[in-house]
Parts: C-alpha cells; sequence; structure tokens
C-alpha cells in the first residue's frame, strides 16, 4: 500500500538525498535531507525527523566535520527531549563515531556505550554488534589488545545466527584488524583472506576495498611482497569500479524508489483535490447560508441600536435642558443671596441710620461721613457681585486687583496692610467669578476684623498658587486671639469657604492667622460653584 501524501513524499526525499550524495551532488542531497526534515516536523514524526538530521549529519561527516557534528546534534536533541530510545541507540553510535574523527577519544567511549546500554536494554541483539564493535576499534587505537578481543567475542556470540551472515563478515575483517594491529600479520591475513571468500563479500564493494587494502599491508608486514602485490592491485581495480557498480546499482534503485513515491504522490494529489472541490462547495455553501443569518441578524440588531440611541439623544437632551434650567435658577438664587447677605443687610443699616439721623440724631460731620464711606463701600460690593454676574472666569491677576482694593479701603485705618502674590510655575490661572468673589469676601471680612479687633499695628495679606491648590491667607500681629464679635464673621467664612470646595483654618499665636486653601478643579465653571453653594447650609 502507497504511503499517505505527505508521508511518502518525505520518505522519497530521504531516498533521493542518498541518490544525489552518491552521485556527488553534495548541496543538492542537503536541501533534499532539509526538505524532508521540514515535512517530518510539520507532521510531527519526531523518530523520522531525529534520524533524518542523524543521517543528514552522519553524510557530512567527509565533507564538513564541524558541520555534520551540528547537523546530528540536532537530530540527538529531538530525541534526547523525547526520549525516542530507538533512535537514541543508533544516534549515539553514529555519533561516538564523528568524535572519534575529531580525535576525542574519551568522548566516542562515552558515546558508543551509552547507545550499548539502550540496545542491551531494549534486547536490540542487531543494534549491541555494532556498538561493540565501535569499541572494539577504540580499544585498537589504544593498544589494549586483550580487552577489545573480549568485546569482539561478545560481539560474535549475537553474530553466530544463520541468517546474519552480513555480521559474521564484518567481524572477520574485524578479527583481521585485531590481528594486524598485534603484530601478527599470518592471522590477519588468513583473516581477511576468509572474510574475501564469505558469502555476500561480493556484494559489499566498500567492505571489500577495506579488505583488500589491509590484505595487502598483512602481506607486506609478512615479507611476501608479491602477495601484497597482488592484494594491492586487486584493491585498486576495487576501488576504480566500486562507483560504476555498486554505486550506479543503488543510485536507480533509489531513483526507482522516487519515482513510484512520486506516483502515489501524484495519485494521492489528485483524490485529494476531488475531496478538496467537494468540501468547498459544501463549505460555500454553509458559509453563504451563515452569512445570510449573520446578516440579517446585524440588520436587526442595528435597527435596534439606532431606536434605542434614538430614545437615550431624546433623553439626554432633556436632561440637558433641564440641567440648563435648573443652573439658570440655582445662580439667580446664589445671586440673591448674595445681594441678601450682603448688600441688602448693609443697605438696611445704612437707610436705618438716616432715619435715626432723620428722628432727631447728631448728624455730627463725623457721624456722616462714617455713613458716606459705609455707603461707598456698599457701593463697591454691588459693583464685584455685578462683575461676578457678567464674568465666568477670570485669572490670578482679577484676585490680586481684588485685594489691592482691600488694601485702598484700609488706608485710612492706622496699621499698614501688605498684599502679597506668589506663584509657582506649573500653578493653573482659571479661577471661576463665584470662586473669586467668594475668596475676596472672605479676605475682606478677615481683614477688617483684624483692624477692629486684633490691636495690632500690621496686616499681612498673602496669596500662594501650587500646582495643587490655592492658598489665601490674612495674619495680623495683634493680641492673638478672636474677640468675641468675631464670632458671627468667622461663620461667616467658614461658609464662603466650604460653598466653593475649600477649607478655612484659624492659628492662634503672635497674632491671628486665618487661612483658606482651595484645591484647584478641572471644572470651575459657573454651574459647578452654584452648586456647591446650593449644597452649603445658608448664612442666617
Amino acid at each position: 500500500a502507497a504511503l499517505g501524501y505527505r508521508e511518502g513524499e518525505a520518505a522519497a526525499l530521504d531516498n533521493l538525498a542518498v541518490a544525489l550524495y552518491l552521485r556527488g551532488r553534495y548541496e543538492a542531497s542537503v536541501e533534499a535531507h532539509l526538505r524532508a526534515t521540514r515535512i517530518y516536523e510539520e507532521l510531527e514524526m519526531l523518530p523520522e525527523l531525529a534520524m533524518s538530521y542523524g543521517s543528514l549529519g552522519y553524510q557530512m561527516k567527509r565533507r564538513d566535520l564541524p558541520r555534520a557534528v551540528d547537523t546530528m546534534r540536532r537530530g540527538l536533541a529531538i530525541a534526547e527531549r523525547h526520549r525516542l530510545q530507538e533512535p537514541l541507540g543508533a544516534l549515539y553510535d553514529n555519533y561516538g563515531v564523528l568524535m572519534e574523527m575529531k580525535g576525542e577519544q574519551d568522548s566516542a567511549a562515552w558515546y558508543f556505550r551509552r547507545s550499548l546500554a539502550i540496545k542491551e536494554a531494549r534486547r536490540d541483539s542487531v543494534g549491541i554488534p555494532f556498538s561493540l564493535n565501535n569499541l572494539v576499534g577504540l580499544h585498537l587505537q589504544a593498544g589494549a589488545i586483550d580487552s577489545a578481543a573480549v568485546l569482539l567475542r561478545r560481539s560474535d556470540a549475537y553474530r553466530r545466527r544463520p541468517s546474519d551472515a552480513y555480521g559474521r563478515l564484518v567481524n572477520t575483517v574485524v578479527w583481521g584488524d585485531l590481528h594486524l594491529r598485534a603484530g601478527r600479520p599470518d592471522s590477519a591475513a588468513a583473516r581477511y583472506t576468509a572474510a574475501l571468500a564469505m558469502p555476500g563479500a561480493v556484494e559489499q564493494g566498500y567492505l571489500t576495498s577495506y579488505c583488500l587494502e589491509h590484505l595487502a599491508q598483512a602481506q607486506a608486514d609478512r615479507g611476501d611482497f608479491e602477495a601484497a602485490f597482488h592484494a594491492q592491485q586487486r584493491f585498486a581495480a576495487q576501488r576504480d569500479s566500486l562507483v560504476d557498480t555498486e554505486t550506479n546499482a543503488r543510485i536507480s534503485d533509489l531513483e526507482l524508489g522516487y519515482e513510484s513515491e512520486r506516483k502515489d504522490r501524484e495519485l494521492a494529489e489528485s483524490r485529494l483535490a476531488v475531496a478538496a472541490r467537494s468540501r468547498q462547495v459544501l463549505l460555500l455553501g454553509g458559509a453563504l447560508l451563515a452569512l445570510a443569518l449573520v446578516g440579517a441578524g446585524i440588520l436587526r440588531d442595528q435597527f435596534v441600536k439606532r431606536r434605542q440611541l434614538r430614545r437615550e439623544l431624546a433623553l439626554q437632551e432633556r436632561v440637558r435642558r433641564a440641567e440648563v434650567e435648573q443652573g439658570v435658577a440655582d445662580a439667580k438664587l446664589g445671586i440673591a443671596r448674595e445681594l441678601h447677605d450682603n448688600i441688602g443687610a448693609q443697605l438696611t443699616f445704612l437707610i436705618s441710620s438716616v432715619d435715626n439721623l432723620a428722628a432727631g440724631g447728631h448728624a455730627t460731620p463725623e457721624r456722616l461721613t462714617e455713613l458716606g464711606s459705609f455707603g461707598r463701600g456698599t457701593l463697591n460690593e454691588l459693583r464685584q457681585t455685578v462683575w461676578a454676574m457678567k464674568h465666568e472666569e477670570e485669572g490670578l491677576e482679577a484676585l490680586e486687583l481684588r485685594l489691592q482694593e482691600i488694601k485702598r479701603q484700609a488706608a485710612g485705618a492706622r496699621q499698614a496692610v501688605e498684599v502679597t502674590v506668589t506663584r509657582e510655575a506649573d500653578a493653573p490661572d482659571a479661577l471661576s467669578s463665584v470662586r473669586l468673589l467668594n475668596l475676596v469676601r472672605i479676605a475682606q471680612e478677615a481683614v477688617q476684623n483684624a483692624l477692629k479687633h486684633s490691636g495690632g499695628t500690621r496686616v499681612d495679606v498673602t496669596l500662594h498658587a501650587a500646582a495643587a491648590a490655592l492658598t489665601l491667607s490674612v495674619a495680623d500681629d495683634g493680641e492673638g486671639a478672636p474677640a468675641a464679635g468675631q464670632g458671627s464673621g468667622l461663620q461667616h467664612m467658614r461658609e464662603r469657604a466650604a460653598e466653593i470646595g475649600g477649607e478655612l483654618r484659624v492659628e492662634v499665636g503672635d497674632g491671628c492667622v486665618v487661612t483658606v486653601s482651595l484645591p484647584w478643579e478641572s471644572d470651575s465653571s459657573l454651574e459647578s460653584d452654584i452648586r456647591r453653594m446650593d449644597a452649603a447650609p445658608p448664612r442666617a
């Protein structure tokens, strides 16, 4: 039965790689091997993949030993990672040969022993003699003739089966090598001669060539130079005909196998193409049906979403209008509260004072001057309130100007009032008019309290704008404790600070310090401040 398409293609590529190698087309052979390994890797045929890398590396050993070692290491890594014992047994043997060629005899012996241990554990009677013979070769190189003989006898024990004619042929040649190394050329020549006469020796071209070459050496060591000459002639003839006979036969066999696999592959491709077309028709029909269903679902979903979106937009519009109306109402309420709490109270006081004078009070020039100043102050506060109604946001310069006005208003008192403004580089500048108006009112109240009740000689108004918050402080050098009459004023200042999201602190020591800390907010619009004013408790 033909192999599956991809598996058969990989096996055919492996055969083609060997054929190209025997023809001397080494680069093409490497390419065919690599194509086979890619298919094995794609199909996750790990044992075949490991052996393919090992075969490629072993073929490269006489052309590029470092590259051969690297390639075989890839196969070893796969076999070791997945614990593929059968490939490991063969790969360790072949890798030991590469180490032997590098002159690393200890490493070669280690890999040969690892291979032998795996094969013995698997009871691989075919593979065990190969590992034993590799170890025999190392012992002979080291001059350990006796230990080599022990290993070779163990190998003979495995190759006594009638079916292992090739194994017995190999061991006979190895015995010849052992005798030659031991300085027994007569025994060596006898073994090589016996090997050449064994059944199947003629078909093993490379082994026959090796045997003739070493037979010539053994005959020469014996002093039989005529026999050595004839053996050398036979070796030369065998070497010259090797490519023409064995190699061409092997190439023909491999090409035949490759052609057979190619035909199987083409047949499999035709069947796969028919099956693929049938699947494509079914898939196309199913895809069209699914697409129609999905399209209908999408259209229905879009219709529902549009209807829901229209409802949400209408609701958002109603909410926006309600918020605008509420903002206008809140603004009106805040303005009314400001007029009532400040301007209204001051006008009431002014009217009451004028009525008292009209009813027979003492209208002294000092009293009239005092009432005139009070009226001008009331007019100034009314202007500030109207200014706050006209403007939504102002910079810190506007606040500084209002503080300078407070300084000018206090110029008639005996105390000196100093206004200081500091600002950090990254401090925000925008300040809503409602916040600005309340800060001015707090500063005004604190300065008036200091002038009236502290008994000091100096009042310092400091404005510090930092990245996190705005700080306003009013400090005097007076008695250091608020007078009893300041209780209502302090309460009003705290309420104003709370209305704009700030915090008011009073510190008493060598004088009195009133401080307002106001965090910056991204939403500093009039509506935001009015919402805070609405949430704060109303002043009496």
